[in-house]
């Protein structure tokens, strides 16, 4: 009896590949990364505007917004704390369909190049148009790294890991997360 033959094409690949089915924002909710000794004063400026959750040990506040508090308060209180040096960024907090955990995703990408890439070449370009920098070289997949983010707010970090993916010398780049875990 003969086996099947992988195919080593990245478009077959990714036809056998089943990805997990995209995470969808929680309505009301959003994760916010507070400075080092920020989180008191955060809490109290955030509280009118709804219930605070603390997310330890990832120094993340999660905001769940009051129904009757518009989102332009929440906007605008945000503001002033991201103004003040309070909070670091703010990121929607997701949930995944297949599991039901929350999801929050963080300032890093981790990417694996394609063999033959250039990755030094590809690194600075990816700089140069993304703005991300290298957090850190996995020490034993050499061709993996995981990117951070300037400036991560709202969806940036998905849509920067999304446009990466698509590139011809990426094996891969997905964003991570800080997550519920399930005992």
């Amino acid at each position: 009896m003969s086996r099947p033959q992988a195919s080593r094409s990245r478009s077959a690949a990714r036809a056998v590949v089943s990805r997990p089915a995209k995470p969808r924002p929680v309505a009301g909710q959003l994760a916010l990364r507070v400075a080092p000794r920020a989180a008191k004063r955060v809490h109290t400026a955030l509280s009118a505007l709804g219930r605070i959750e603390p997310y330890e040990p990832a120094s993340l506040l999660i905001l769940h917004k009051a129904a009757k508090v518009a989102g332009s308060a929440v906007d605008s209180a945000i503001e002033t704390l991201v103004r003040d040096g309070l909070v670091e960024y703010v990121m929607p907090v997701l949930r995944d369909a297949g599991s039901g955990l929350r999801l929050i995703p963080t300032d890093e990408i981790t990417v694996r190049f394609r063999p033959k890439a250039p990755v030094q070449g590809t690194l600075t370009d990816m700089r140069r148009t993304e703005g991300v920098s290298v957090a850190r070289r996995n020490e034993f997949v050499p061709s993996q790294y995981t990117l951070r983010v300037a400036r991560p707010s709202g969806t940036r970090t998905l849509d920067i890991a999304k446009r990466l993916e698509a590139r011809d010398d990426v094996e891969f780049a997905a964003p991570n997360y800080i997550s519920d875990i399930k005992r």
